[in-house]
């Protein structure tokens, strides 16, 4: 019972890995950045569905990042916190591209304050 959940986990994880490095590998270095953008939003997506790890905001932002960079394009990861209703903090991170337009994370981003950025060219 056990071996079998470890087997299906593992075909699903080799299945999403599988499908991130294809969509990885398509992306022509001369398309637009919106599409680009689109194209890495949608590999994010899929990952984190089927990879519990990659459900993190956080994972999520800076595997953006990595495949906008590797593609040519500057972005930034964008932490931000917010006070929850039982008075909490919650945080939650996000990607933005160089004109401020959100990439990955930004449903829910417009209710956190920023409170730390990795900037645009820095590594």
């Amino acid at each position: 019972m056990v071996l079998a959940s470890w087997v299906r986990l593992r075909i699903r994880r080799a299945r999403a890995l599988s499908a991130l490095r294809a969509s990885a590998i398509a992306l022509p270095a001369g398309e637009s950045s919106p599409a680009t953008e689109a194209r890495v939003r949608w590999a994010v997506n899929v990952v984190g569905r089927r990879i519990p790890l990659a459900r993190n905001c956080l994972v999520r932002a800076m595997v953006a990042r990595s495949l906008l960079r590797r593609r040519g394009y500057t972005s930034r990861v964008v932490v931000g916190v917010a006070r929850a209703s039982e008075g909490r903090l919650t945080a939650h991170a996000w990607v933005e591209n160089p004109t401020g337009e959100l990439v990955v994370g930004g449903h829910e981003a417009g209710s956190y304050t920023p409170l730390a950025c990795k900037d645009l060219e820095s590594a």
